[in-house]
């Protein structure tokens, strides 16, 4: 990863912004706006898991991506493979790579990225999904209703600590 943050496509960022199909969303990444989460075990599989129990579930179709050659390669299958996805995420052929997988909270109808760093004890959720804004403004997030349905699950998967960051424009 070069730069300020993880730049995975332009072509598919201007298709994002301009409202196309959610589906897009894994292969756009906003490093100034996350929630970044440190743990105490490594985590992929568990993490989904643990989001699960406040709504939080892989998006149809499932987006996943395995950044083992730097350019950051999106790909997508249907949720009847999510085993195979979480199996390729917690391969130890990738433990040395970022990994990302898209989530969707049903209910909220929004969702983002899930990226696991290298080594999986860190972990960034990217609100890129119909992202929940601050009332009347368009340029903020609304960070606490997502630490809100991300820290209590974390938590019982050895959350250590978090950070949470949006900058307006």
């Amino acid at each position: 990863m070069t730069g300020s943050g993880p730049s995975w496509s332009i072509h598919a960022a201007g298709r994002v912004s301009r409202g196309w199909s959610r589906s897009y969303a894994c292969a756009v990444a906003a490093p100034y706006r996350s929630v970044l989460v440190k743990v105490a075990r490594e985590l992929t599989g568990t993490t989904i898991e643990a989001l699960a129990v406040t709504g939080w579930a892989l998006e149809e179709p499932l987006s996943y991506m395995v950044n083992g050659d730097a350019l950051y390669d999106c790909q997508s299958t249907t949720r009847d493979h999510t085993q195979d996805v979480l199996a390729v995420l917690d391969a130890p052929e990738h433990a040395n790579h970022h990994v990302a997988v898209c989530i969707y909270h049903g209910e909220a109808r929004t969702g983002g990225q899930l990226l696991f760093f290298p080594g999986r004890m860190t972990c960034s959720f990217i609100p890129t999904i119909n992202r929940r804004r601050l009332p009347d403004s368009a340029d903020f997030t609304d960070l606490s209703w997502y630490l809100h349905t991300l820290v209590p699950p974390l938590l019982t998967v050895g959350l250590k600590s978090y950070k949470a960051c949006d900058i307006g424009h």
